[in-house]
């Protein structure tokens, strides 16, 4: 019996060290985790903006649209992850002022801006699609630039529709806040809506895309290799990997929120809860880089978008520092 003892105590013991472990974890180091991810979110805004405005790829509603993504991608950073940081204050204004309007409109918000800025993703990709579908098919009809306008309309609009369950499911709830009504509804709408739904209409375009391209080499039976052509299949490739990259980061997030709900009606201990807690805001954070990773993936896969970079920050130099070039006299 003393051995069954000593060796209940150690488990005790080391239960108890992994959850200081990670109570101080969250509260020393991870708070600091969204602080990272704006900075970094900043630089990529600057990035792409540098880039995406360079005659190179402002000619292309592609990357219109990819220059849109990061300016939500930024609005997106600011406002989801900032409030981690004036959540308290921003509760005490809350509870003191009653305000339901304004506590409806925060979690609309909080929706809202993410799912446009996967968005804009979504067209980017659908846009590549309708480039490489034959010249009289309607879906090409989407490359022209006066559709631009109209598109970025009908995005944020379905953005609207399909982030208006936040503010009808929250309400501001005694002695807790502005919070959902309904948890369970409204965690399941969030995984089909914002975590399913947007990656796998990615994916299926970037499927469609790539059969489309496959379908046309067969038909023609050669390879192009003009700078035209190969500049396209270039931003094909780069935003592809954007998709799958949101596809994974996404997915993580899922499996995640989907076993809190699952086991959210298990009784569970304190460790368990701050374990759980540690491992959900890891997931969170983590989400949030599918509003950071853009201006990276491209700057370190595509060679074109990195060339574009680096010359677009050369001519921001003094003319005195800017490499010469040789000038050959005839």
């Amino acid at each position: 019996m003393s051995f069954n003892e000593s060796d209940d105590d150690n488990i005790d013991v080391q239960s108890d060290s992994i959850f200081f472990l990670v109570d101080s974890l969250i509260h020393r180091y991870f708070i600091h985790i969204p602080l990272i991810f704006i900075i970094f979110g900043i630089i990529g805004f600057i990035g792409n903006c540098f880039t995406f405005l360079q005659p190179t790829f402002r000619s292309n509603t592609c990357c219109i649209y990819s220059l849109c993504s990061s300016f939500v991608d930024i609005i997106t950073l600011f406002v989801c992850l900032l409030q981690v940081y004036i959540s308290d204050i921003h509760h005490i204004r809350l509870q003191s002022t009653s305000s339901k309007i304004l506590c409806k409109f925060q979690m609309f918000i909080f929706v809202f801006f993410p799912f446009w800025s996967l968005d804009f993703l979504l067209l980017s990709i659908i846009d590549r699609y309708a480039f490489t579908c034959s010249l009289t098919s309607y879906f090409h009809r989407i490359t022209r630039f006066k559709m631009v306008p109209w598109i970025i309309t009908i995005s944020f609009i379905r953005s609207c529709i399909l982030s208006i369950h936040s503010p009808i499911l929250s309400d501001l709830i005694p002695d807790i806040g502005c919070d959902t009504k309904n948890p369970l509804a409204t965690g399941i709408l969030y995984i089909i809506i914002n975590g399913l739904m947007q990656p796998i209409e990615m994916l299926i375009f970037v499927l469609l895309t790539y059969k489309n391209i496959w379908q046309s080499r067969q038909r023609v039976n050669i390879v192009i290799n003009t700078n035209p052509h190969r500049f396209r299949k270039r931003i094909i490739k780069m935003i592809s990997l954007q998709v799958l990259m949101t596809s994974l980061i996404s997915l993580q997030w899922i499996i995640m929120h989907t076993y809190i709900l699952i086991t959210r009606n298990y009784s569970k201990s304190t460790k368990q809860l701050s374990i759980e807690t540690f491992i959900t805001t890891i997931t969170l954070y983590l989400y949030y880089l599918n509003n950071v990773k853009s201006f990276y993936c491209s700057f370190f896969v595509s060679s074109m978008f990195r060339q574009t970079f680096i010359r677009a920050l050369i001519k921001l130099l003094p003319e005195y520092l800017q490499p010469r070039r040789n000038i050959i006299h005839f």
